[in-house]
């Protein structure tokens, strides 16, 4: 290789620019596409021992052989696309460390910025089988880091598992998974759309936060998480929110759900029993009081009061103006109180009124009337009391009484029904 006389003119640097700086015992050289030698030469770089491009041999491995600058300025790696074209910036370590890969002001360790394509802005293939290997590993080794953390205005992470029983997103950590996102903290698509294990005492198995949305999936389980507490989210819209053609949110625990504030509910909820637990009125500290909630086979609404009679043993009772535009078949319970007559329901509800008769002037009588709701909803969505059991339902039981021998119906996704439509291939031929 021929090298630029010391006086070499600024055609020549341009021609053989400065690359790398190598400090070596006693001396150091310049290298990179080529051998530079200009007139004002580092002090430490006399130029007579070159870095190879064809590779080196000796070198030190404490350190003492290295390329970079001397004072704290960038090192600065350039490449051209074409032939005579003009070299760009590709990558600089910055004089603090920082690395940048498409970008001049690398605010991290590492930073790379770029126009992301198919394979995405930074690319990582795992080609083994390790149970525990991935393409990607972060480690946080103080508390309250996190081994990675993703954002973004589509989604904070998109994962696809590509396999019948792999996972979008599988984590494990006191967080199972946790993401922030403008859109949605976490998105996951694949048999099972996210599923997190916590495995700490106060650990998440799914953890997600988002301005429109803490944690959105999709799948045949649209969210599975199991731990301490298997699914939590927060979101100034929805905290959760989840859509399936079979079941849109499975829980199995005991609590299988527990709900810190109002709860609705569009539809019907089907349930095998009901009750409302409070604080113990004579003992709120340490007790707590149960009671059963009233079942009927018809959509019943109960409406209930007492009234004084009059001076002709009269009297008319007025009900909230809805009551006859939203029931049908009125039930009627009179009941005198200290006292007795043979009180009757003179006339029936009209106009949101009905009277009481046969009683004496001051007797007070305790009434209750029924209804049966008849409006549009309830018409359309009828109680069937008597259904036959299909499916994997049959010849099983939902509670399967100590030593009955029954078997208990399955739950989740042993319970899955043939006839309903795979998720992954609604979202293929949509």
């Amino acid at each position: 290789m021929n090298r630029p006389a010391p006086n070499a003119s600024a055609e020549a640097e341009r021609r053989f620019p400065r690359r790398f700086l190598l400090a070596v015992p006693g001396g150091a050289a310049i290298a990179g596409l080529s051998e530079a030698a200009v007139s004002s030469r580092a002090t430490a770089a006399p130029g007579t021992d070159p870095w190879r491009l064809g590779g080196n041999t000796n070198v030190s491995t404490t350190g003492s052989n290295w390329i970079g600058t001397r004072n704290p300025a960038p090192l600065i790696i350039k490449t051209t696309a074409t032939a005579g074209g003009t070299p760009a910036e590709r990558m600089r370590v910055q004089a603090n460390g920082r690395v940048g890969i498409g970008t001049t002001d690398p605010g991290t360790l590492l930073d790379v910025e770029g126009v992301a394509r198919s394979g995405g802005v930074v690319r990582a293939t795992h080609t083994g089988t390790g149970a525990t290997a991935g393409a990607f590993r972060g480690i946080a080794t103080k508390a309250g880091g996190f081994g990675g953390w993703f954002s973004g205005k589509g989604g904070g992470v998109w994962a696809q598992g590509n396999g019948t029983s792999t996972q979008g997103v599988f984590a494990t950590g006191t967080f199972g998974v946790r993401a922030n996102g403008d859109e949605i903290g976490v998105r996951g698509s694949g048999p099972i759309g996210v599923q997190g294990v916590g495995t700490g005492a106060d650990s998440y198995g799914l953890r997600g936060d988002g301005d429109q949305y803490g944690l959105f999936a999709d799948g045949f389980y649209a969210v599975y998480g199991s731990g301490e507490i298997g699914c939590y989210g927060s979101g100034a819209q929805y905290g959760l929110y989840a859509i399936s053609v079979s079941t849109g949110i499975f829980a199995d625990g005991n609590p299988a759900g527990y709900f810190d504030g109002n709860v609705e509910v569009t539809g019907t909820v089907t349930k095998s029993g009901s009750t409302t637990r409070i604080d113990h009125p004579l003992d709120p500290e340490n007790r707590w009081l149960t009671h059963a909630g009233v079942e009927s086979p018809d959509q019943k609404t109960v409406y209930d009061g007492t009234v004084v009679l009059d001076a002709g043993g009269e009297a008319t009772v007025a009900l909230p103006a809805y009551v006859s535009k939203l029931n049908a078949d009125f039930r009627y319970q009179l009941t005198c109180v200290g006292g007795h007559a043979p009180v009757y329901v003179a006339r029936e509800i009209r106009d949101g009124r009905f009277q009481i008769a046969g009683g004496r002037a001051g007797l007070k009588v305790s009434w209750q009337v029924t209804g049966v709701r008849r409006d549009d909803y309830a018409r359309v969505h009828p109680v069937e009391v008597e259904t036959a059991k299909s499916g994997d339902e049959r010849g099983t039981r939902m509670f399967v009484p100590s030593g009955s021998g029954a078997k208990r119906m399955p739950t989740g996704r042993a319970r899955r029904d043939k006839s309903v439509v795979d998720p992954r291939t609604v979202r293929q031929t949509s």
